[in-house]
């Protein structure tokens, strides 16, 4: 799930934020590159053919990486101005859409999938692992792709859209996993 967002985002969303876009462009990048690596080392089973000095580099950059992009994010969004956070009407219909329907979808395919044959702790994890991927606020990649490769007005509408889902996930985040814990546990 996550695996997939994360390849069609960087490989063929990009270029719908980008300013200069003109159709469009396969972009190779780092995130993209890094993605590709891990796919093809867990593939072909290649862990223990990473050499010994690597490793180290690679669980310090896993460990600090998502910090790192909460730093940027809230770097980003220091530098928009308030007059530009304001509520638009798309974002009641966002909210709606992302925190209370595609979440209840996935609760009600979550419980239907045929995991029989598995443990019930893994039934459980796998369940609750999939309503929380559909539940939690959205990633901050679309507010970093703005602001490589979109404009000033760009990350500003994102921002603010990125915030109010935070805070609408405050309130619909704490309803599914409650509903997903009386349903699957």
């Amino acid at each position: 799930y996550v695996l997939g967002f994360n390849l069609i985002f960087w490989s063929a969303a990009l270029h719908l934020v980008s300013v200069n876009s003109k159709g469009f462009k396969f972009k190779l990048n780092a995130p993209l590159i890094g993605i590709m690596a891990g796919m093809l080392i867990a593939i072909f089973d290649l862990f223990d053919d990473i050499p010994g000095f690597v490793l180290p580099i690679l669980e310090f950059s896993a460990d600090y990486t998502l910090d790192m992009m909460m730093v940027l994010l809230g770097a980003v969004l220091g530098t928009i101005p308030k007059e530009d956070f304001k509520y638009r009407p798309e974002f009641g219909y966002l909210m709606l859409i992302r925190f209370v329907f595609y979440p209840l979808v996935i609760l009600a395919l979550a419980a239907l999938l045929p995991l029989d044959f598995l443990s019930a702790e893994l039934q459980w994890g796998i369940r609750l692992a999939l309503v929380v991927q559909a539940a939690v606020p959205p990633a901050t990649n679309i507010m970093l792709a703005a602001k490589l490769y979109g404009s000033e007005k760009q990350v500003h509408y994102i921002g603010t859209g990125i915030l109010i889902t935070y805070l609408a996930s405050l309130a619909s985040l704490p309803l599914f996993l409650s509903a997903a814990t009386l349903l699957f546990r």
